[in-house]
């Protein structure tokens, strides 16, 4: 039961950010997974609750993809600051792929 509780926690802070983000003009889309060798599934780290995501800036007829910690900190500290058990970070086991974010139980 506490991990159901966990998961629609997770998702109505992932709304609220998506939401935040779609505010400040960007979009957001679900980065695709990948298999790393080196970085297990998610299922095996974080279960349900992390997810890799991709911001873009609109532009005047284009997107252009936002990447870097230094850019995407703004949204990394408004996701911390909706739940203490909120965490992001720019790689994940050492795979730089897209920044993720988590909910820890």
């Amino acid at each position: 039961m506490q991990r159901v509780i966990e998961q629609s926690e997770f998702l109505k802070d992932l709304c609220k950010l998506v939401i935040y983000a779609d505010q400040l003009g960007y979009l957001v889309t679900r980065a695709a997974p990948t298999r790393n060798p080196h970085r297990p599934p998610l299922d095996e780290t974080l279960g349900d609750c992390a997810v890799d995501l991709q911001f873009f800036r609109r532009n005047v007829g284009s997107l252009s993809r936002i990447d870097g910690a230094d850019s995407l900190r703004l949204f990394g500290d408004f996701w911390e600051s909706l739940s203490s058990s909120n965490a992001w970070a720019m790689s994940r086991n050492g795979s730089p792929d897209f920044p993720y974010f988590a909910r820890r139980a």
